[in-house]
């Protein structure tokens, strides 16, 4: 199941990529004397195959994401999976790894950092990395006075 909040894509002729925002942070729309010029580059029903979420980083590639799932989690893991391609095996315990094939972003990130205590990145070791140096700097956020 994919699940998409509504956006707009666009292409301003500036910039290279591709231009997608949330239509709920839309605060006004103006006219442009540029002509309107039909899509003829992207194939929005393969765009967001390859990832979770709507950010696409420039240059960004498919990685094989390997993730570690406590015992309480896997159940949810398994009926709820995070992307079409995941794969899951069992692991010690109960727990699970799941791999799944998708371009590391930001909403890839949130979606790990939401499980919390639950969720280990085994691979990539940047992503893992990342998710180990997001998780202290939230952490500091509770750091009791002395």
């Amino acid at each position: 199941m994919r699940v998409v909040k509504s956006v707009l894509f666009g292409q301003d002729k500036r910039f290279d990529s591709l231009t997608i925002l949330s239509l709920d942070r839309v605060v006004s729309i103006t006219g442009t004397p540029s002509p309107y010029i039909q899509n003829t580059q992207y194939d929005f029903n393969e765009y967001f195959e390859d990832m979770i979420g709507i950010t696409k980083p420039l240059n960004g590639v498919v990685a094989t994401v390997v993730l570690l799932f406590s015992k309480s989690q896997t159940p949810y893991i398994i009926t709820k999976p995070l992307h079409c391609t995941q794969k899951h095996t069992m692991h010690d315990a109960g727990s699970s790894i799941v791999r799944i094939e998708v371009i590391p972003n930001y909403e890839l990130e949130q979606t790990i950092l939401g499980f919390g205590e639950h969720c280990r990145v085994l691979e990539p070791q940047d992503l893992s990395i990342k998710i180990s140096e997001r998780l202290e700097h939230a952490s500091q956020n509770y750091q009791l006075a002395d």
